[in-house]
């Protein structure tokens, strides 16, 4: 358990770099590193690196890293997509062309559960 708290606190420091590689990188060891964390704490603090990289990268390579990496630790929990939304519709187009693959479902369960049906729709009047 010891090893894995340095292994974390590794990945946090990675996640600030200024390097956008560097930073990819630290996304995917999140996701190596969440089947092994036993307990409450150290989940939350991988689910707050995860959260910080989405919210705060403006880098396509991050961003598909950090939402494939949401995907696989916390696929129920739409809601921490709330702050970054608009950037990953914005950026989608430029990430890599997997990546895109598991945004547009991501992106699509977003929607199905935040956003009203359109009232026209029913009727067939909406465009």
């Amino acid at each position: 358990a010891d090893i894995l708290q340095i292994q974390i606190l590794g990945v946090q420091k990675c996640a600030k770099d200024r390097s956008p590689y560097v930073r990819k990188c630290a996304a995917n060891a999140l996701s190596k590193l969440a089947p092994r964390a036993d307990d409450a704490a150290q989940k939350d603090m991988l689910l707050e690196i995860m959260v910080d990289l989405l919210n705060s990268d403006t880098s396509t390579m991050v961003l598909s890293s950090a939402l494939i990496t949401f995907c696989e630790l916390c696929p129920t929990r739409l809601e921490l997509l709330h702050g970054s939304y608009r950037k990953i519709c914005h950026l989608l187009t430029d990430m890599d062309e997997w990546g895109q693959v598991v945004i547009l479902d991501l992106l699509a369960r977003y929607c199905r559960k935040f956003f009203k049906e359109p009232r026209a729709w029913k009727n067939g009047t909406a465009e």
